[in-house]
């Protein structure tokens, strides 16, 4: 029987609203939580408002719901990190009143209601296959029962509106819905959607006044707005239902172009097309070490010695701008809180000095000169080191010199065997 408990829960858009409520439900019930994030300041709000109300840790992960490019950096850093992914909820939305596009150049309440969704999902599905049985949500809503699929003018470009774009967007939910349900069929994976409820949030904030003034009359709070998605997520009464569009927790039928099963095939089609899953994030030079600094200390990053990249941008957001990559952002943080951050990196792919240093700088110069140490970072596995490479433990002071072939495990410990034991997984860097 279905049980939340200890199980890995990716939600989006989780820092504030339905999403942040959904996330401390889940958390309450022992569920690991997962939630993205765009405004960092917001998602540590959010980490320390969920750990204050269920006494749990959640993750966070940047990621930017305009750009394809940042949801797919994201999928490979989750993969880093995490090999099972048993309930997704695409709770992640805007109401844009007016035209605007994304990264992509497609219409914004499209692309981040919509095509977001599709890349996030698709790209994650092998994960939450083989974590099966395993559970999708989608957050759509009732505003879809009046729109239909324009196919020829899907972003609107010729007459834009604004609610017209949105109750398209949320058509499209309950149609990828369906279509992935038809897909996933026999796999042990179930994919529903969700009309929360009208929910006091900030989705609705580009609305007129006077239509926010109606909408307060019947707008319900984010907790109860929570409610179905939570039930959809936790509970035992819902599995092997696949395919359904509820709302109270209750089985609802959706409009009748939501069920017309040759539009949700071609808006399958054009999506797949429009995000293209089977392309790859393009890796950076990882032999090339680089140099990044604040005016007082510099630091050194060695992208080939990198085996918990996931760490830097996730833990020291202060020193680390998860928005590019590599990430290395010290301007955002003094020269003390660098120093501290950098130390704390596990697996000696970054270190500092300080510029006065001439003499240390043109030997970190000299030494770029020479070969690169060989490192091959296994999925889900250990780094492989080939060649020389110097390892200083932080704890006892002691240094050691790899030979021939050494193994890294992902904690950044050593290991004489291949894999990480998981001893380190709450604590890696302790």
């Amino acid at each position: 029987m279905w049980n939340i408990k200890d199980k890995i829960c990716l939600i989006t858009g989780a820092t504030s609203g339905i999403g942040r409520e959904t996330a401390v439900a889940l958390a309450g019930m022992g569920a690991h939580v997962i939630i993205t994030y765009r405004n960092n300041e917001k998602a540590i709000a959010a980490k320390a408002y969920i750990l204050k109300k269920t006494g749990q840790e959640i993750e966070t992960f940047f990621c930017d719901f305009s750009s394809f490019d940042s949801i797919r950096k994201f999928v490979t850093d989750f993969h880093l990190k995490h090999e099972r992914l048993h309930v997704l909820i695409n709770n992640s939305g805007i109401y844009e009143t007016d035209y605007k596009t994304g990264e992509d150049g497609y219409e914004l309440n499209f692309t981040v209601n919509h095509l977001a969704p599709f890349l996030l999902t698709t790209l994650l599905l092998e994960t939450i296959e083989k974590s099966a049985p395993s559970r999708i949500i989608n957050v759509a809503s009732e505003s879809h029962r009046d729109a239909v699929i324009n196919f020829n003018d899907i972003g609107q470009k010729n007459s834009f509106s604004g609610r017209i774009a949105y109750g398209q967007s949320k058509l499209a939910n309950i149609l990828f819905t369906r279509q992935l349900a038809e897909n996933l069929e026999g796999t042990g994976v179930s994919v529903n959607s969700v009309h929360p409820g009208i929910v006091k949030t900030n989705i609705f904030k580009t609305m007129n006044r006077m239509a926010i003034s109606m909408f307060k009359l019947i707008m319900i709070s984010p907790e109860k707005g929570a409610e179905t998605s939570v039930y959809l997520a936790s509970s035992p009464d819902v599995e092997g239902i696949s395919g359904a569009y509820f709302i109270k927790k209750k089985i609802v039928a959706p409009s009748a172009e939501a069920l017309n099963k040759n539009t949700a095939k071609k808006l399958w089609q054009l999506s797949f097309e429009y995000v293209d899953p089977l392309k790859k994030v393009i890796d950076e030079n990882r032999s090339i070490t680089k140099y990044y600094t604040n005016g007082e200390v510099t630091i050194v990053w060695k992208p080939c010695l990198c085996t918990h990249v996931t760490y830097c941008y996730t833990e020291l957001p202060e020193v680390f701008d998860p928005s590019e990559r590599p990430w290395i952002n010290p301007n955002g943080a003094t020269t003390e809180k660098i120093i501290k951050q950098v130390n704390r990196c596990p697996s000696g792919a970054l270190t500092y000095f300080h510029n006065s240093q001439q003499k240390k700088q043109n030997n970190m110069n000299d030494e770029q000169q020479n070969p690169q140490t060989c490192i091959e970072i296994i999925e889900n596995g250990p780094a492989i080191v080939t060649g020389k490479c110097i390892i200083t433990d932080k704890k006892t002071g002691n240094v050691s010199e790899t030979k021939n072939v050494f193994t890294l495990c992902r904690c950044g410990k050593t290991k004489n065997r291949p894999f990480c034991d998981g001893s380190h997984i709450k604590n890696p860097f302790e």
